[in-house]
């Protein structure tokens, strides 16, 4: 079973999307900043990441610089975000995002992509 770390601060969110990726066959393991995120993956070495990008404490867009410099930087990182611009989206691909996807999104675009990165890698 393919292991993926959601990280949102949003708890509705959150919980919402893991039921759902749950129910698609994936173990899901959440955290609610980037911080927290750190320290999960470093300790359950996920096969795929989900992160938001405005959080408390740690942003998705911090989260993910420690991530790429870290042993752990093979890992693929789709960032889910409420952010639109251009700008915001280029910024998440030039720090190694695998994928930018737009709040409000559909679940099925993020299965797609979870399933497209996944297969990519193996």
């Amino acid at each position: 079973m393919k292991r993926i770390l959601l990280i949102d601060d949003e708890i509705r969110l959150r919980d919402n999307t893991a039921e759902i990726l749950e129910l698609n066959g994936y173990m899901i393991i959440k955290a609610q900043d980037g911080i927290e995120g750190f320290v999960k993956a470093m300790d359950v070495l996920p096969d795929l990441i989900l992160c938001d990008v405005m959080m408390p404490n740690c942003d998705g867009y911090d989260f993910l610089v420690r991530i790429k410099k870290s042993h752990l930087s093979h890992i693929p990182v789709i960032l889910l975000t409420a952010r639109t611009e251009i700008e915001d989206e280029s910024r998440g691909i030039a720090l190694g995002a695998n994928e930018y996807i737009t709040k409000p999104f559909e679940i099925s675009e993020v299965i797609s992509s979870i399933e497209a990165i996944l297969n990519k890698d193996s």
